[in-house]
């Protein structure tokens, strides 16, 4: 859901299937239109994003007979990378998030609301696409501290205790 919406209007979403769906598995065998129907149609692209959740969560079901994705924090990221490409209609930046998020990857979600904040904050050029950023290892490395990036709630990451290059001694009393 975050795909491409503001996080709290994607948390409203989640909220509300939360609130009607038991688990992942009534969510799973729940038709499109009635997804459609709890959410509203205010949700940009809103038949496009529920297909894309149901259409993975059945093909997750028939890869794993589960929706537990447990089994991919054991297999290499390569691997769990690869299974992520393989969901029908799932994005590439839901694929990163999952990624990022679920399973520690060097990665960074970028989507058309975060491609304009890029462009706002000029880390990125005016006329510099989507696809150009996420297939960018320039911009992937400008965005390292992607968790607190993506995270407005988390602190800042300590700065380093450093003067000059060289550790600060303690002075003893």
């Amino acid at each position: 859901m975050l795909y491409d919406m503001p996080d709290n209007r994607a948390s409203e979403a989640m909220k509300a299937i939360d609130k009607e769906f038991v688990d992942l598995n009534e969510l799973r065998v729940a038709t499109d239109l009635e997804i459609q129907e709890l959410l509203g149609n205010r949700y940009p692209q809103i038949e496009k994003r529920v297909a894309m959740i149901t259409q993975s969560l059945n093909a997750i079901f028939e890869k794993e007979h589960t929706l537990n994705l447990a089994r991919l924090v054991t297999i290499s990221k390569r691997d769990a990378r690869q299974f992520l490409r393989d969901l029908p209609r799932c994005t590439r930046s839901s694929r990163r998030t999952s990624l990022l998020f679920a399973f520690e990857g060097h990665t960074v979600p970028i989507d058309t609301l975060m491609l304009d904040y890029l462009k706002e904050e000029e880390v990125i050029e005016p006329e510099t696409t989507l696809e150009e950023v996420q297939n960018s290892s320039s911009t992937t490395s400008r965005l390292r501290n992607a968790t607190t990036f993506m995270q407005p709630s988390a602190p800042p990451p300590n700065p380093p205790a450093t003067t000059r290059g060289r550790r600060k001694k303690r002075r003893r009393k």
